[in-house]
């Protein structure tokens, strides 16, 4: 599976559970960990991302509702801007990635 995105990048978000979410331009930080609070519907590779404007999340079974401006987003759910192609082949490139940024 190639991914879209890699750290550093900036995205806008294309995909979203939630349509206020979408159009958002993010910042690609690194790896989002794997267990995490914050309920995603997407599976797969997800990014931990930045943003100018709050993102919203829900947690649990729509019992919390909350406005971040950082949280995961899934790469499938995010268009690069200015890159050409794929960077990142799976996961285990990214956690690579990660190592030598030292993020």
């Amino acid at each position: 599976m190639k991914l879209r995105c890699k750290p550093g990048d900036l995205a806008i978000v294309t995909g979203a559970s939630y349509d206020c979410n979408l159009g958002l331009v993010v910042q690609v930080v690194e790896p989002a960990p794997i267990e995490h609070p914050l309920r995603l519907r997407s599976k797969g590779h997800s990014w931990w991302v930045k943003s100018r404007y709050p993102m919203f999340y829900t947690k649990g079974d729509l019992d919390q509702c909350f406005f971040l401006i950082e949280g995961p987003v899934p790469d499938a759910y995010l268009t690069p801007i200015g890159t050409e192609d794929p960077v990142l082949d799976s996961q285990e490139e990214a956690d690579k990635t990660l190592m030598k940024h030292d993020v």
